[in-house]
């Protein structure tokens, strides 16, 4: 007999939800300040995690918003956190909906830096691998288009993705296309991996724009040194 609460029975319950979830999360961002051009993900991804904690209409979602969920292997040693983690409130703990998130197109010292290899190569493939969402056959990606140029770093990922289709579980002609539950969302796209011989996985990526004219994150305070020790040296006992 099926226990209750066994990831086999419950994992149904997230993809009915996910339309709900990516439109809440770009209706969340549009209210947020641009980060600074040159911001990391993690301090963008709390903070549009606290943003959806506290949604005008957080009350009617029935699930929880989780940051830096962590995902432990059978002997309770970290395998990785994912970002945003969209929890059921009756469920398994391995049934969610994991967001990955990563800068794109980040001002490094006046030169952009598009990082669309690791939004693939330390984003998507944590999902292919099964390494995050590995009971569920659907995750999310977001991409913080920190210089507000979505078009750009769009194409860049896609181009990407057609590099790396065998490893991706891709077929020949797989790219980012028109999100099939946002049609209206240009931000939003979709992928579709095999994981396994008969284990299809579909990937809803979103690219939230930032702003080129958003400040710089300031520098951190450089560490002061402690002084340097004199070297002494032991005198030798008087005979």
């Amino acid at each position: 007999m099926t226990p209750i609460g066994s990831p086999s029975q419950w994992s149904d319950v997230v993809q009915p939800q996910v339309e709900t979830i990516l439109r809440l999360i770009t209706r969340t961002w549009d209210e947020l300040a641009a980060p600074p051009r040159n911001e990391l993900e993690k301090p963008i991804a709390l903070r549009l995690t606290a943003s959806l904690q506290n949604a005008p209409d957080r009350g009617s979602f029935p699930f929880r918003v989780v940051p830096e969920f962590m995902i432990l292997d059978g002997a309770g040693h970290e395998l990785g956190r994912i970002d945003i983690a969209f929890m059921q409130f009756v469920c398994h703990d391995s049934v969610y909906f994991g967001i990955e998130c990563k800068r794109l197109n980040s001002d490094e010292r006046g030169e952009w830096r598009w990082y669309h290899t690791q939004y693939v190569n330390e984003g998507i493939t944590r999902f292919v691998s099964s390494k995050y969402a590995e009971l569920v056959d659907t995750g999310g990606m977001v991409g913080f288009v920190l210089n507000g140029d979505t078009a750009t770093a769009i194409s860049k990922v896609d181009d990407y993705i057609a590099q790396k289709r065998r490893e991706l579980g891709m077929a020949a002609s797989g790219s980012l296309v028109e999100s099939t539950l946002c049609p209206d969302e240009a931000r939003i796209r979709e992928t579709q991996h095999e994981r396994g011989k008969s284990h299809n996985f579909l990937l809803h990526h979103v690219f939230l724009a930032g702003n080129s004219n958003a400040p710089l994150r300031p520098e951190p305070p450089p560490v002061a040194k402690s002084p340097a020790k004199k070297k002494t040296t032991k005198r030798k006992p008087r005979k």
